[in-house]
């Protein structure tokens, strides 16, 4: 009987390290799934909280520029860090202001510095979408 144990000698071992693999790969994909998920909503969220307190400041007495600066107070407020939230492309700042739609939005586009690609066995696990955008408009 000792003659068949001694070839099974590291065998384990090399189960451990495919299943841990396959473990690891199911780990991630949850991970890099979820993670966008959650910016996405915070985003439209901020947006939506932003445009909130913009309006607030809507009445003519009251200068345009103290609704920009409440905006920039809610998103700097924010658990995400400054790098994480940034303009839109067809946005001067944060909020933008054409009577009688006014729309706050906010977005990141590159999410692999936030959650790099992993690529293992030749498989991407996860491919994560170009750009995470938040936006909301409300109109008088």
């Amino acid at each position: 009987m000792r003659r068949y144990t001694r070839k099974q000698t590291g065998a384990a071992s090399i189960e451990f390290v495919i299943v841990f693999i396959v473990f690891f790969m199911l780990f991630y994909g949850m991970v890099s799934l979820t993670f966008p998920l959650l910016l996405k909503a915070t985003y439209e969220e901020l947006s939506a909280e932003a445009l909130r307190e913009a309006i607030t400041f809507r009445s003519s007495q009251t200068d345009p520029q103290q609704a920009e600066d409440a905006v920039n107070a809610v998103i700097k407020n924010t658990w995400l860090p400054e790098k994480w939230v940034k303009t839109c492309n067809d946005y001067t700042g944060y909020l933008k202001t054409n009577d009688p739609i006014w729309s706050v939005c906010v977005r990141y586009n590159d999410l692999s510095s936030i959650l790099p690609k992993i690529t293992l066995l030749g498989f991407d696990i996860v491919n994560l979408p170009d750009e995470i955008r938040g936006e909301a408009i409300i109109s008088f």
